[in-house]
């Protein structure tokens, strides 16, 4: 126990070294980070839940799409407009289910560039210490300002990287519901046709 907790003071203690930018930095990456797996959870099981349900018997949005088509198909008696209609109602449906995932993309290229800001900060103060002191300055003097560079890299480098899969992952599975309300949509077509 004793160790757990020198080692996440340790961690902290790595973070609030690298100076203020990089404790900015690292804070805003944190957010993003937490930011990321609630959305990419929350949309994993939201996706979940409404794959079982495109899958299941006597679902509720299955028979919402059916009544619905079938509104239509006896007030037009056109399968065209059914069908456009269908195409809305799954459009619909999926405009919903992307609610978020923007995020993860955002994060997904701006958390690296969030990380390459902290290097060339850090950069930018390793240099001045060498300028300030001529040329003739300690590695124990450049190092704070090389740390700040690695830390914010590494740690927009993670969140980048698990918001880049999060993202890809969700659009996977957000394909295999749209493929699904397709074909339902088509198999609605089918039977009101016949």
């Amino acid at each position: 126990m004793n160790q757990a907790t020198e080692s996440s003071e340790s961690l902290i203690s790595l973070i609030l070294s690298g100076g203020v930018a990089s404790t900015i930095i690292m804070l805003l990456l944190l957010l993003f980070l937490i930011i990321t797996f609630y959305v990419g959870i929350e949309r994993f099981l939201t996706y979940r839940s409404v794959l079982k349900e495109l899958y299941g018997e006597d679902s509720a949005m299955i028979n919402e799409l059916t009544h619905r088509a079938k509104l239509v198909y006896d007030k037009t008696n056109s399968s065209e407009k059914t069908e456009k209609a269908l195409e809305q109602m799954a459009g619909g449906y999926v405009f919903e289910l992307e609610r978020n995932t923007s995020i993860l993309a955002t994060f997904s290229g701006a958390a690296p560039m969030l990380g390459f800001l902290g290097t060339v900060i850090g950069m930018i103060l390793a240099f001045r210490e060498m300028a300030v002191s001529s040329g003739q300055a300690e590695i124990a003097s450049l190092a704070g300002g090389i740390y700040t560079a690695m830390i914010t890299t590494v740690g927009g480098l993670i969140v980048g990287i698990l918001s880049y899969i999060a993202y890809n992952q969700l659009a996977v599975v957000l394909a295999r519901i749209t493929k699904r309300l397709e074909d339902l949509s088509n198999e609605l077509l089918d039977s009101l046709e016949s």
